[in-house]
């Protein structure tokens, strides 16, 4: 089934009645038809963030057997910028 378009018009700016109109539209919307929405928006923001010059985030790394205090484990905290 083939999703209709809607479009909100309003004669002025009106925050809730835009916010009312978006969650409508989502809820209107599959799981799946979720996903694939927040996909296509993280992979838009993703390309307009490298057009701009920003690189990739670094990964996440486990920090679990780390020693916060000592000298070593503050510049590997540092290196990957988690210490100010």
């Amino acid at each position: 089934m083939k999703q209709r378009t809607r479009i909100l018009k309003l004669k002025s700016h009106d925050e809730s009645r835009e916010i009312d109109f978006e969650l409508a539209s989502l809820q209107a919307l599959t799981v799946a038809q979720r996903f694939r929405l927040m996909r296509k928006k993280t992979q838009e923001i993703l390309r307009l963030l490298k057009q701009s010059g920003h690189r990739r985030p670094p990964g996440v790394f486990e920090r679990s057997g780390l020693q916060h205090d000592s000298p070593e484990d503050l510049i590997a905290l540092k290196r990957h910028g988690d210490v100010g």
